[in-house]
């Protein structure tokens, strides 16, 4: 990640600066491009839950994020 707005929803989401998300939901994201793609069909689904997985240094960590879509517009 190159930024991280303070309350935004990656925020709340304990994803950092410096972070490298590398799955989501179980596929990979080897560009921005296939990560946006992916966060789109996400979008359009709406799931409870949203899995990722992120390389934060040299730890792999897994960030399990619950969306309120309502609260989006």
């Amino acid at each position: 990640m190159e930024e991280v707005k303070p309350g935004g929803w990656a925020a709340l989401g304990d994803l950092s600066v410096g972070d490298l998300i590398q799955e989501v939901n179980g596929k990979p994201t080897p560009n921005v491009a296939a990560t946006k793609d992916l966060m789109d069909g996400i979008e359009s689904k709406k799931p409870d839950a949203v899995v990722i997985r992120v390389l934060r240094g040299i730890h792999t960590v897994f960030l399990e994020l619950e969306p309120k879509w309502s609260d989006l517009k």
